[in-house]
């Protein structure tokens, strides 16, 4: 004779938030949720966060940390050796102004 199953006990909502919150915090897109809640607060404070206009200029702005970014991450894909911040990133961001033509005048 097998014995009766027990049911299993369903995990409370505090449980549950629990886990939740762990499972965001060990995602490997957890920057990426930041920067989605920091961008909903910011538009809660101020709608004008979202206009096309400030979205095209932070977009504008940030493309020299993009180009950083995705020759770093490259660098580590084909597993070589990582790039010196201080051989790679200050020259680039110093070069910067010049490449988008802001030579200071």
């Amino acid at each position: 004779m097998t014995a009766a199953a027990q049911p299993q006990p369903q995990p409370s909502t505090t449980d549950r938030a629990i886990r939740f919150g762990k499972r965001i915090l060990m995602s490997e897109y957890l920057i990426l949720y930041l920067c989605i809640a920091m961008f909903v607060g910011l538009y809660l404070l101020s709608p004008t966060v979202a206009t096309p206009r400030n979205i095209s200029n932070l977009l504008s702005n940030m493309w020299p940390l993009l180009v950083i970014a995705v020759g770093q991450t490259f660098v580590l894909i084909i597993a070589a050796r990582e790039a010196n911040r201080k051989r790679i990133g200050a020259p680039a961001s110093l070069g910067t102004p010049y490449v988008r033509g802001e030579r200071g005048h």
